[in-house]
């Protein structure tokens, strides 16, 4: 006897905000976000609305890249990966043989 099983589409929503970003990546996008968020709102020398409109555009930039990721992997793991890349890889020369 056969036994069919339905899946349902949003199985895979589990762990994700708004079944769209992984929380792993909200989390990093929210500890970026924070900081240039009081950095930029506390420029000296310009308006309010200035302040404000460079701190959005900043904060999509920002919150986009890492809400996405690179390559299906958060920032921090992208990075610790590229880091590891970084310190074993190995250098070779061309001796002319």
């Amino acid at each position: 006897m056969h036994n069919n099983y339905i899946i349902p589409v949003n199985f895979t929503d589990a762990g994700k905000l708004l079944g769209t970003f992984p929380v792993r990546n909200s989390i990093e996008a929210l500890c970026l976000l924070v900081p240039v968020a009081l950095i930029c709102l506390n420029l000296p020398g310009l308006s309010f609305t200035m302040r404000l409109m460079l701190t959005v555009g900043i904060a999509v930039i920002i919150c986009g890249v890492a809400l996405v990721g690179i390559n299906d992997d958060s920032l921090s793991q992208f990075l610790s990966a590229w880091l590891r890349w970084r310190r074993k890889r190995a250098v070779i020369f061309y001796r002319g043989k």
